[in-house]
């Protein structure tokens, strides 16, 4: 009976250490894992998941009309060589940019291995300055049924395609914000089925000028094994509804970030840019924009109607009045 007792105890002992040594084999691949993905996405000038982060918020400024991160994504190491990036969207509507839903993302070897977008209310209206051109009177009506204490968004469609100046100068002085500009790359000279679906501008705001800001000062503090950056930037000085070169320019280089990035992205979130074709149009015709995203009070978005040089006007979100005070 001892020498049973023996034997079950010898055993059981030799099944805790094999298990305690596969615990310990696991838990110093993850650590090594761990180790390496972190020095993988954070080596690099910029790192890489800050190269990948701008990917993704680019994306965002120059396909999504209207909508932006409401401030960087968040990343944190995942699996084996994974990073995953979250954050929260924003629009401006009215006198207010408002959250409308997140964004969350991971990529594998800096590939994207999925996307996913919540939106807290509903999503942003589809095809939007598409549809402006086709539903011009029936949109101008359902604008002047609304209450004049509104604030609404509009999607403009200009008569033909103008240059960034003479947009910015003819919305100078009007009671209503520009949110976003829809840039002419041609879409309307190719067949209809060919077209991309989706439209490239960029956002009136700074924001998405993030990458092109200027380091001032930067300052490394190192206490025990952590190191702790801090830094102060400027970014590209924007005027007030001017500095159309500004915009254009960095349009562009933005435009070619996001081309050299394309192929990182999940096809099922965007695949459909077109992206050579559009800069090769627009290196040989230049930037003209084909509309505007704009917002504002709903009497002020409708004397639009009365404007030569806008041709249709779609309706987005609607909301409670909340613009600026005058001063």
């Amino acid at each position: 009976m001892k020498k049973r007792n023996s034997g079950f105890l010898k055993e059981r002992r030799t099944w805790i250490s094999q298990l305690c040594l596969v615990i310990a084999v696991l838990l110093l691949v993850g650590l090594i894992s761990a180790i390496g993905t972190s020095v993988y996405y954070g080596s690099g000038e910029p790192a890489r998941d800050e190269k990948l982060r701008r990917l993704v918020e680019t994306t965002v400024a120059l396909t999504e009309p209207g909508t932006e991160s409401c401030g960087p994504l968040s990343s944190s190491v995942g699996g084996l060589f994974s990073v995953e990036m979250t954050g929260e969207l924003c629009r401006q509507l009215g006198g207010e940019h408002v959250r409308t839903g997140s964004i969350d993302t991971e990529f594998t070897f800096e590939q994207m291995t999925w996307m996913d977008w919540q939106w807290r209310d509903k999503e942003p209206k589809g095809l939007p300055f598409m549809d402006a051109k086709d539903a011009e009177g029936y949109e101008w009506e359902r604008l002047d049924k609304l209450p004049k204490g509104t604030v609404v968004e509009a999607y403009l469609v200009f008569d033909h395609p103008r240059s960034t100046a003479s947009v910015l100068k003819k919305m100078k002085g009007k009671d209503f914000a520009p949110v976003w500009f829809a840039v002419d790359t041609g879409d309307e000279k190719i067949k209809e089925e060919e077209r991309p679906w989706e439209p490239i501008g960029f956002p009136y705001g700074d924001s998405w000028l993030e990458p092109y800001q200027k380091v001032t000062s930067r300052k490394v503090e190192t206490k025990g094994f952590f190191e702790t950056v801090s830094e102060s930037a400027v970014g590209p000085d924007l005027e007030p509804y001017g500095s159309a070169a500004n915009r254009e320019k960095y349009f562009m280089k933005s435009l070619r970030t996001l081309a050299e990035g394309e192929s990182k992205l999940d096809p099922s979130w965007k695949s459909d840019l077109q992206l050579k074709r559009r800069i090769g149009y627009l290196e040989k015709n230049g930037i003209k924009l084909s509309g505007a995203l704009i917002t504002g009070l709903t009497k002020e978005v409708l004397k639009l109607k009365k404007e030569p040089w806008i041709a249709g006007a779609s309706l987005g979100e609607v909301d409670f009045w909340n613009w600026y005070e005058e001063e």
